[in-house]
């Protein structure tokens, strides 16, 4: 991530929506199912947390008393409340949650004067007694108001860990830095920053951003614009209202497939959401892309709220959002392949610039062509831009290997042809390239702002066939055509354009692979663009190649001139895998997967990940090369972690580039091996809650549930029970009041017991 917000942008378009957001659950007061616990009016719930370890998202709310409400991060189910034990002072005693990615858990309390002392607690996990990990008063002479927002970054484990938040109070306008060196048992002061007066919003929210370069935070607030500061108090850029209103606060910065996105948090009589936006170039250029439904129903008037984010195995990500008065939800964003020239989709670099050619100017530009392929699209990318004062554009030459011998060989003149648009019909037509061409498709905007135009010809048995595919629009929107059966049946492709230089912008294309000769996943493709004008008259500015003696001009033979080769090499998605698995065995994890077919495979790095989002390198295993045959893989990686475990395959090929499987998971349970009895969960509970029990060695065992008076109620197991697992077992309170309850095991001569609470 290279200075952020010098990558940013493209034009921008106020009801853009380009995701897909699937909701995953809502409890709100607009969709009649909020939690009963959860105040409709009270403003007693601003914060929370996720947590990437448990999959939990812990709730503080205000109403009727102190507590922090556990929900399960997949169903929105109540798991209970964590412990609050001691913890008190300050306006609100707690206001916010953060997590770090190792899982322990920290809340802030919210203090607004000079005197003030402003606490941060720790969990070691949702089931700990909280500690005290930072408490301040900074001095306790000048106003100050903290804890609306506090964010939480890195590991407990390394010390990489920081909280970071604002204090918008005119006397103070800063940005705190807390660290840690004891693994996140306490944490000190390490950095303020102050800013410029009146640049922090109220409700503020800080995100850092310390691996940027240079490194900076992001800074939101109510009725503020979004903006990004280096460490030195330096302003680097900011996102107008008119792309995100001044009514948002919590923020998130994140990233899918090298694209960068923040999301925050919306309030107001049409939002109560979250809303993304890529940001890719000047902050000014940034775009919406993709907003959550509305929970509003009642009046936010705090304008109080938050946000998180869960990195799914899939790709995909959870956004969580807490809309004070409103409720909580959770929505699934995905990314599916959608032709609007951003380039936010999963593609594969094939060719790049290999130099600093000038070609045609600054306003005239090709550096990057990506791929993709799925069972029915061939997907093409062009990272480049238009000079909208001129017919100058951008062609693309493409290679398939099913029509191998069918098209026109390297050294063959590719222009004059009959109709052809744009370079395929200019009288200098004597052009050649130095491989097998098929198809060639030339985009060009006409010399408007407005359009770009795509011709396209057909190289096949000796015939050069052209025809007009259509139009579409400069600021993204996707075009279909042609509009009539030719060398591609009606509206067959799809086409669009971003024409704004950017990292992730630029000319993007749809193909059905029916329409290129039925093509299937086991085809190359090679390919060469160029900047070339609507007389044929070449740039030096191309993807792949490397001419030095300037623009080549009319009709070069790509064949002859030195600086080749101008053409990508061929590729594919390089290894079909069938199945991909992992079991447990001891304190080691069996992985096991199976290819149907490889393409130029060195080999298979294996990853691991805690988090499903942090991978690292645990094992190399080669690859078969080449092979039509299915191939079966199997790696032992040793592991002594508990909890949820990610394994991912990264495909690397003999030329560097790579692929990665999908993500699975394996739950590694511990072997118990004592006699033990665990608390209930959840707790309190109602009307249904387990309870989890290991021996130490085989005996007959029983576990009951009595009331107060030692009345028995239950009876939840009796038989043999035996060592090196958990038994797991369901109470049902359905028929019993509300009230305390005690559930005894005993296994041989040993007995413990505990006791649970049954709400209603």
């Amino acid at each position: 991530m290279k200075k952020l917000f010098m990558l940013f942008a493209i034009l921008f378009l106020s009801s853009a929506v380009f995701a897909q957001i699937d909701v995953l659950w809502e409890k709100s007061a607009k969709s009649g199912n909020l939690y009963s616990w959860f105040s409709p009016t009270g403003n007693t719930e601003r914060g929370f947390g996720y947590n990437p370890v448990s999959d939990r998202v812990y709730v503080v709310s205000r109403n009727g008393g102190l507590f922090v409400q556990k929900l399960d991060a997949i169903s929105g189910a109540e798991l209970g409340t964590m412990d609050v034990t001691g913890i008190a002072g300050g306006t609100f005693p707690l206001n916010d949650m953060g997590v770090t990615q190792d899982g322990v858990i920290y809340g802030c309390n919210l203090v607004i004067n000079e005197a003030g002392v402003f606490t941060i607690y720790k969990w070691s996990d949702d089931s700990a007694v909280p500690s005290v990990a930072f408490s301040s008063n900074f001095g306790g002479v000048v106003p100050k108001r903290m804890g609306d927002k506090f964010t939480v970054i890195g590991k407990a484990s390394d010390n990489t860990a920081e909280i970071w938040f604002a204090d918008p109070t005119a006397a103070t306008n800063c940005v705190h830095r807390l660290t840690t060196s004891d693994n996140g048992q306490t944490f000190t002061l390490a950095q303020t920053i102050t800013l410029p007066a009146s640049t922090i919003g109220t409700s503020p929210s800080v995100y850092p951003l310390l691996e940027a370069d240079p490194p900076m935070f992001l800074l939101n607030g109510n009725g503020k614009y979004i903006t990004a500061w280096d460490l030195n108090a330096n302003l680097l850029g900011d996102i107008p209202g008119t792309i995100v209103g001044t009514g948002s606060n919590s923020l998130i910065y994140y990233e899918v497939n090298n694209c960068p996105y923040i999301a925050t948090f919306q309030y107001g009589s049409t939002t109560e959401n979250f809303r993304t936006i890529m940001v890719d170039g000047d902050p000014h250029e940034s775009i919406t892309y993709v907003s959550s439904p509305s929970m509003y129903l009642n009046n936010n008037a705090n304008g109080t709220g938050d946000i998180e984010i869960r990195y799914n195995p899939d790709g995909t990500q959870t956004m969580y959002v807490l809309s004070t008065n409103n409720g909580v939800g959770a929505y699934t964003i995905s990314y599916p392949f959608l032709i609007n020239g951003r380039y936010n989709e999963k593609y594969e670099g094939i060719a790049w610039k290999q130099n600093e050619n000038a070609g045609f100017g600054p306003d005239i530009e090709v550096s990057k062509i990506a791929y993709n392929f799925d069972n029915e699209y061939l997907y093409l990318t062009i990272r480049g831009v238009l000079n909208i004062a001129s017919t100058d554009g951008i062609v693309l030459f493409l290679n398939m290997s099913n029509l191998q011998g069918a098209g026109a060989p390297a050294g063959t003149a590719l222009g004059n042809a009959v109709n052809g648009g744009h370079l395929f019909g200019a009288a200098n037509g004597n052009f050649k390239n130095d491989f097998e061409t098929h198809y060639g498709f030339a985009f060009n905007p006409g010399a408007t702002d407005t359009a770009v135009y795509l011709d396209a010809v057909r190289y096949h048995n000796g015939t050069k066939t052209a025809q007009f595919i259509g139009r579409s629009r400069q600021n993204g929107g996707a075009a279909d055509g042609p509009m009539e059966d030719g060398i591609f049946s009606t509206n067959s492709i799809r086409f669009a354009m971003t024409n704004s230089d950017g990292t992730n912008r630029g000319i993007e294309m749809r193909i059905p692979l029916v329409q290129l000769g039925g093509a299937t996943l086991s085809d190359f493709i090679e390919v060469f663009g160029i900047v070339v004008s609507s007389t044929a008259y070449f740039s030096d500015v191309m993807v792949p190649g490397n001419v030095t003696t300037g623009n080549p001009g009319d009709n070069p033979d790509f064949n002859t001139i030195s600086g080749g080769p101008f053409h990508s090499m061929m590729v594919q998605l390089p290894v079909e895998l069938i199945t991909f698995k992992a079991n447990q065995s001891g304190n080691s994890v069996r992985l096991e997967w199976t290819t149907a077919t490889e393409i130029n495979n060195m080999g298979f790095e294996i990853e691991k990940s805690i988090d499903g989002k942090n991978f690292s390198n645990v094992g190399f295993v080669a690859g078969a090369g080449n092979t039509t045959e299915p191939r079966n893989y199997v790696y032992n990686v040793e592991n002594h972690e508990r909890g949820i475990i990610y394994f991912r395959l990264k495909q690397i090929d003999y030329s560097g580039q790579f692929e990665f499987s999908p993500v699975i998971t394996l739950e590694i349970a511990e072997t118990p091996t004592a006699f033990e009895l665990c608390q209930n969960y959840p707790n309190p509970f109602n009307p249904v809650t387990n309870i989890r029990f290991s021996v130490a060695q085989s005996a007959i065992t029983s576990l009951e549930v009595f009331n107060l008076i030692g009345e028995k109620v239950g009876d939840l197991f009796n038989g043999i029970a035996e060592p090196g697992k958990f038994y797991d077992v369901e109470f049902s309170g359905n028929n019993l009041s509300s009230g305390v309850y005690f559930y005894k095991l005993k296994s041989g001569e040993n007995i413990l017991t505990s006791k649970m609470l049954l709400i209603k």
